[in-house]
């Protein structure tokens, strides 16, 4: 197991597809620290101006990195494109192993559960990394260039209510916040890349492969913003900047454990039951 579980992180974490998609979300990370963190530095210096008017409440990292920041368009298209990101580096490895031949080399010399498990784990490992080695760079820039300033709820210049999920972790600790939420994405980033495995077993094309999860992803949206639940969409509830409606902690791990179901369970599953041969 510990042979073939190395194999498939190093084939994960060094192909082309993983670098490009690191390289996509980092530049979408720089692209909003240009936009719209850079141009703050002019009043970082003045803990009582706030947008260059004095006897305000200042902005701080906590509510203009990526994923405290609501409006601009970096953060609506990194957030969007999640699924894209998590499947490019390794989501249509099995589809490949497949159409070449390479699964039958290496089952003659693995166990067949063994190889299923190590490739699940190595899509969803290399689908979270591509995903949050960004955030944690915007992160990291934003806190060089911004203030930590503990975030007042008076203020009303946070995008994290009341009735918000952890609200009171927001306010008191929110870097462990944000840690808590980087968590979730990378899991959530995970699962979203493994979709492409399960598809693997039912597409002959490589690309329908690779795009189904976002495709999933945005009828997701676009069906729970139909029926008013949008706050179930792990588009609305995956960034951190959350929405004025409640969010359930309930309801998200209820959606994690059945994207697992769906992709890691019925993967291994299928794959056992398959006859590769």
């Amino acid at each position: 197991m510990k042979q073939i579980f190395k194999n498939e992180l190093r084939r994960a974490f060094t192909g082309i597809p993983f670098f490009i998609a690191i390289a996509i979300g980092t530049v979408i990370a720089f692209w909003q620290v240009i936009q719209y963190v850079i141009p703050l530095t002019e009043f970082v210096n003045d803990v009582h101006t706030y947008a260059g008017k004095p006897g305000l409440f200042p902005l701080s990292v906590f509510n203009k990195w990526i994923g405290a920041e609501r409006t601009g368009l970096p953060s609506y298209l990194f957030f969007l494109v999640i699924p894209l990101l998590a499947s490019l580096p390794y989501g249509d490895s099995y589809f490949q192993d497949r159409k070449t031949g390479y699964i039958r080399h290496i089952l003659i010399r693995q166990n067949k559960v063994q190889y299923y498990v190590a490739k699940f784990i190595a899509v969803f490992l290399s689908g979270d990394v591509v995903v949050v080695i960004p955030l944690i760079i915007n992160l990291g820039m934003s806190a060089l260039i911004l203030p930590s300033v503990l975030p007042e709820v008076s203020t009303h210049t946070h995008a994290i209510y009341a009735h918000s999920m952890w609200s009171s972790l927001y306010y008191a600790h929110p870097y462990v916040y944000i840690g808590l939420y980087l968590l979730l994405i990378f899991i959530f980033s995970g699962l979203w890349a493994s979709i492409s495995l399960s598809v693997s077993f039912f597409s002959g094309n490589r690309y329908v492969v690779l795009l189904f999860p976002f495709v999933f992803y945005v009828f997701i949206h676009a069906i729970t913003n139909l029926l008013n639940i949008d706050r179930m969409s792990p588009s609305v509830f995956l960034r951190p900047s959350q929405p004025e409606a409640y969010i359930s902690f309930p309801i998200i791990l209820g959606e994690a454990v059945l994207l697992l179901l769906m992709t890691g369970g019925f993967f291994v599953a299928k794959g056992k039951a398959d006859d590769t041969f």
